[in-house]
């Protein structure tokens, strides 16, 4: 019986799954400039300079016209499809179906 060592997509689907989601926390302060509705001009000052100081692409325009952009909305969208297409591609390991010794 060949053993398989793993592929690559083994690799590379959980990554795509962090990296995304690690965008979408890094960028979190974008979705709540759009989404949540700041009673305080101060807080949302103070959110909105956080985010602006910690923006990586500064100079995409927002699709909505706010803050979130095209990549944050594909990073939205591809978290939970990168996730489930991770979810089904697990590989149970060879030892976990052994014969129960007596």
């Amino acid at each position: 019986m060949q053993r398989s060592t793993g592929e690559i997509s083994e690799w590379l689907v959980p990554l795509a799954f962090v990296a995304t989601t690690a965008w979408l926390v890094w960028h979190l302060p974008a979705f709540l400039l759009d989404w949540i509705p700041y009673t305080s001009d101060s807080l949302r000052g103070q959110v909105e300079a956080i985010y602006l100081r910690s923006d990586v692409t500064p100079n995409l325009p927002g699709i909505f016209g706010g803050h979130i952009d095209i990549v944050d909305l594909s990073a939205l969208i591809l978290t939970p499809i990168i996730g489930f297409i991770g979810a089904r591609g697990c590989v149970l390991p060879g030892w976990s179906f052994r014969e129960p010794v007596p």
